[in-house]
């Protein structure tokens, strides 16, 4: 599963398509969502599921420019990067927990648990970024 997301009026190919696979956007996004408070809770909950959601115009500009000043002061940011990994360290806990139970469970499905890992790299974001600044905005299909 991934997010597929695809530019509005690119300006050239690198703004027609960015993709994250389901371990690399949820913690892009919330970053995103972080230092960008233009973005409503509502669009932040919607960025994480394939809906429809549309960025654009004044959003998508506040949204370039926190990138932009994020990318310049990375170490800033050292705080929020451990503090989102021990929260998707305690999903990751729980879902493992609840994927237990269910695989004791007398059950025909055969549950598989799963580690998940959320990823976050400063590369990730500059290649959003880049996405970002050849459109102007973007869908999440």
């Amino acid at each position: 599963m991934g997010f597929d997301l695809l530019g509005i009026k690119p300006r050239n190919k690198k703004g027609e398509y960015f993709r994250n696979n389901i371990w690399w956007w949820p913690r892009l996004w919330d970053f995103c969502c972080h230092i960008t408070p233009e973005i409503s809770e509502n669009e932040r909950n919607s960025g994480h599921h394939n809906s429809g959601l549309v960025i654009n115009d004044w959003k998508h500009q506040a949204l370039i420019e926190n990138l932009n000043q994020a990318l310049r002061d990375k170490g800033k940011f050292n705080e929020w990067i451990r503090n989102s990994e021990e929260h998707y360290r305690n999903i990751s806990h729980w879902s493992g927990k609840i994927f237990g139970v269910l695989e004791g469970l007398d059950n025909k499905a055969k549950v598989m648990p799963q580690k998940p890992r959320y990823h976050f790299d400063w590369s990730n974001v500059e290649e959003f970024f880049e996405f970002l600044t050849n459109n102007e905005g973007f869908q999440i299909c």
